[in-house]
């Protein structure tokens, strides 16, 4: 069975300003802040959050929410990045697309609005891969699923188990969001908690322009992908 690596949060701007200390105290060592909605909306908290995250000293990262059946995935992606001024230290920025924002839109066209807003963001910040953040029915059943969006992105999946995540075809699952029903002290109300499945580093930012994100210990390509990599890392 899989082992996580570190356990994490992802919050927005209903979730105030939280006590990241006490938040690093209860075993969350890393934190997304969403920080846009197309067409208008960006976290007025975003910047605040996530600064006081890191000096606290977690591991940060920004997410956008997409509105697919709008399309303009470039255009989603530019306001993005413009609003959250992303640093080489930071998390590689995940695309959180849900039924809600996508409705009306056709399997194709959800793919390639993910294609769209991943390769503006990874040739803008010259990475090779993107997070996309979404679930199974989305996967199975909304998304055109294609070999060219598995190379662009690796998977936070929402999957609220007790885990390991599923095992799903060509994909690299490198986070799983498992719960959203409960808090954590620090924060606000209900908080979506992640598990990461990689070691944070190989999610920065300066770390995935010149190498690459190593394969989960679950990975259906390489099961003991981690494991060689904490081997190595051991010698």
């Amino acid at each position: 069975m899989a082992n996580p690596t570190a356990y994490g949060v992802d919050i927005a701007s209903f979730q105030g300003m939280p006590d990241w200390e006490k938040v690093k105290q209860h075993g969350f060592i890393f934190a997304y802040i969403k920080t846009t909605q197309y067409p208008h909306y960006t976290n007025p908290y975003a910047i605040e959050q996530r600064v006081s995250a890191f000096k606290a000293g977690l591991t940060v990262g920004n997410y956008c929410y997409g509105v697919a059946k709008i399309g303009h995935g470039i255009e989603q992606a530019d306001f993005f990045l413009k609003q959250s001024k992303i640093e080489a230290w930071h998390l590689i920025p995940f695309l959180d697309l849900e039924e809600s924002g996508s409705e009306g839109a056709k399997p194709a066209e959800l793919e390639q609005f993910a294609m769209d807003w991943g390769q503006h963001v990874c040739a803008a910040l010259k990475i090779k891969r993107v997070m996309l953040y979404t679930d199974q029915n989305m996967l199975r059943n909304r998304i055109k699923v294609t070999r060219r969006l598995q190379r662009l992105y690796v998977l936070d999946l929402a999957d609220w188990t007790l885990g390991p995540p599923p095992k799903l075809r060509g994909w690299n699952i490198v986070i799983q969001q498992y719960d959203t029903s409960r808090g954590v002290p620090g924060i606000v109300g209900p908080v979506d908690k992640d598990r990461a499945y990689v070691p944070l580093d190989s999610l920065k930012i300066e770390h995935n322009r010149t190498g690459d994100i190593p394969l989960a210990e679950h990975s259906p390509t390489n099961p003991s992908g981690i494991s060689r990599l904490w081997k190595a890392r051991n010698e």
